[in-house]
C-alpha cells in the first residue's frame, strides 16, 4: 500500500470515499463507494489518493455518475446481484444474461446452482437471484433423469421487493405477458403466481429478472417426483 500526491487538472472527479474534516487527518476508506465532486473552478487541485487492490464494490463510473455495467468484471456484476440498490441488481442481470453461455463457468465458481440439481437445496422461499440466473443460462430442461423434481412450464413465483403493491404486479403482468394466478400477499414468499402462454416461460423470466427493479428473484412451480 502506498500514498500518492497528485496534481489533478480535471472538470470533474472521481474519488473514493474520501472524508476530510477541517484540523482533522484525512480519512481514507478502503471501501471505494465513487463520489463525484462538483466542478471544480480551480485549474489544479492537490489531492491524496490512496492506492489498494480493487475492492470488490468498485465500479467503472461515466461523467455523469452511471455505472458502466459492459465494463464489469463478472465477479463484480455476481457481487450486485444482492446489491441494496435493486436497480443495480437488474442491471447487472441484464449484463450478466448479455454475456450469455461464456459466464457459465465463473457463475458455477461463485457458488451458483441449478434450480432443479438434486445439489442445489432450493425450496421456493429461498430462491436466490443468482441460482436462476444461471439456471435460465444453462437452460431449463423437462424430464431430464437425474433430476429430483419437476417444474411447470406454464407457472412461476413472483418474489417481490419491499413496498410493491398488488396493483404494481397486474401493472407488471400487462407489460411482461402473464396472468395473476390466486392472490397478491405481501408477507408471503413468494407473493403469488403467475402464469404464461405455452412456450414463453424463459422469456419472461429473463425479462422479469433483467428489466423489473420491483422483483427481488422468481421461482420455478415446482413438481416433485
Amino acid at each position: 500500500m502506498m500514498v500518492l500526491l497528485i496534481k489533478v487538472s480535471l472538470p470533474l472527479y472521481l474519488v473514493c470515499n474520501i472524508t476530510d474534516t477541517v484540523g482533522q487527518s484525512m480519512n481514507l476508506s478502503r471501501r471505494c463507494e465513487p463520489l463525484l465532486l462538483r466542478q471544480l473552478h480551480t485549474s489544479t487541485l492537490a489531492l491524496l489518493l490512496l492506492i489498494t487492490p480493487a475492492c470488490d464494490s468498485c465500479t467503472q463510473v461515466r461523467e455523469n455518475g452511471q455505472v458502466e455495467y459492459s465494463k464489469l468484471s463478472v465477479e463484480q456484476l455476481i457481487k450486485l446481484l444482492e446489491a441494496p440498490d435493486s436497480k443495480q441488481q437488474v442491471a447487472a442481470t441484464a449484463e450478466l444474461f448479455r454475456r450469455g453461455e461464456a459466464i457459465v463457468p465463473a457463475l458455477r465458481q461463485a457458488g451458483a446452482k441449478h434450480v432443479l440439481s438434486p445439489d442445489a437445496n432450493v425450496s421456493v422461499g429461498n430462491t436466490r437471484r443468482l441460482d436462476m440466473v444461471y439456471s435460465l443460462l444453462v437452460g431449463l430442461p423437462e424430464n431430464v433423469p437425474g433430476l429430483v423434481r419437476s417444474y411447470r412450464p406454464d407457472s412461476f413465483g413472483i418474489h417481490c421487493n419491499p413496498g410493491t403493491t398488488a396493483e404494481d404486479v397486474f401493472i407488471m403482468a400487462k407489460k411482461y405477458g402473464f396472468q395473476i394466478a390466486g392472490d397478491f400477499r405481501a408477507d408471503a414468499r413468494p407473493n403469488c403466481y403467475a402464469s404464461v402462454p405455452p412456450g414463453t416461460l424463459v422469456k419472461v423470466l429473463i425479462r422479469l429478472l433483467s428489466e423489473e427493479p420491483k422483483v427481488a428473484t422468481v421461482n420455478l412451480n415446482y413438481v416433485e417426483r
